[in-house]
């Protein structure tokens, strides 16, 4: 009896680790990766073990937009670094009394 409860009890603490576990697999969104990348990359991973030929042509669509939005994402934070740099060295060239916020 007392080792039916505490199998019982050992398989109850399991589903619950398993539970855990499977709640923290949810993959992170990155910020960078477009909304229609995203509809892209479910597509593939739904025609992966049906249609080879598909899979295939969806695997590189799949890279270029990877690419295109990566591409948009650091040109976005090269011109956010360029427009911070220009403000520091005009208030550098300007006289501390001409500084305007």
């Amino acid at each position: 009896m007392g080792a039916k409860l505490l199998v019982a009890s050992s398989l109850r603490g399991t589903q619950n680790y398993r539970s855990s576990c499977l709640d923290r697999q949810v993959a992170k969104k990155k910020k960078w990766i477009s909304d229609a990348t995203y509809a892209a990359i479910r597509e593939k991973k739904e025609a992966k073990g049906k249609d080879k030929k598909r899979y295939q042509e969806l695997k590189a669509e799949v890279q270029r937009k990877l690419r295109v939005d990566k591409q948009q994402q650091l040109e976005g934070m090269c011109i956010g670094i360029r427009s911070s740099e220009l403000k520091r060295k005009f208030q550098e060239a300007l006289p501390d009394s001409q500084i305007y916020d």
